[in-house]
């Protein structure tokens, strides 16, 4: 019954985001310039709000820096951090792990308690990561002091995401639970949830696509 129970909810997590962003959702194939490449390309929802926070060193940080970088939007909540919106474990396990190895790609973390208010100290929340995260790099996966309703409240024609989600009851933590894929340009590549393993390796692969689109693009241009 519980099992039936959470897929119910992952299918109620695809029927929102599908409600907002298609027919846009489905990925498409394209062909570079000389028709040398076929592979899948993530869909572009549209640029996102600016967006600012203040990191655990105490400073402001603005999207405006990250321009020009693939950025993961993330909750985290560090008294309950694999059972409440976000599942720590499965982050560092699945996708702290590639973004350690690449340059140009990062996370950003808003710490939340568990009811999903921002909090204001983030030292305990940092040295729980450097316990836990092996060869844990605050440059690479960023902790944020900030609401994070600034950058999850995007809209799509007459629909945003918080209220849908909200309206689908996806999971008792509603928005806090969803990872935001940004491309170099702020735009909103694709959306998964943070609390199941199988969306955080989802999450990953499309990481990886968007990164591989990037590439070819760089190569086209220099070839």
């Amino acid at each position: 019954m519980a099992r039936n129970k959470t897929a119910g909810r992952r299918r109620r997590v695809g029927l929102a985001f599908l409600l907002m962003f298609a027919p846009a959702f489905l990925l498409i194939f394209i062909s570079t310039r000389s028709c040398s490449h076929r592979f899948e390309k993530l869909p572009d929802y549209g640029e996102v709000s600016e967006y600012s926070f203040v990191d655990s060193k105490g400073k402001t940080r603005t999207s405006k820096e990250f321009k020009g970088e693939i950025i993961l939007i993330t909750t985290i909540q560090p008294t309950c951090p694999n059972n409440c919106a976000v599942a720590l474990g499965f982050l560092k396990l699945h996708i702290y792990k590639i973004l350690a190895g690449k340059e140009g790609i990062r996370m950003i973390s808003f710490v939340t308690d568990e009811n999903g208010e921002p909090m204001d100290d983030l030292t305990s929340t940092q040295k729980m990561l450097e316990d836990e995260v092996l060869n844990y790099d605050p440059d690479i996966w960023i902790l944020a002091k900030g609401d994070p309703t600034d950058i999850y409240d995007i809209e799509k024609g007459d629909k945003k995401l918080i209220e849908e989600i909200e309206k689908e009851g996806i999971t008792k933590y509603g928005y806090k639970s969803m990872m935001l894929l940004l491309d170099r340009e702020n735009h909103l590549r694709m959306i998964r949830s943070g609390k199941q393993e199988g969306m955080i390796r989802q999450m990953k692969q499309h990481i990886a696509l968007l990164k591989k689109e990037y590439d070819l693009k760089e190569y086209d241009e220099t070839h």
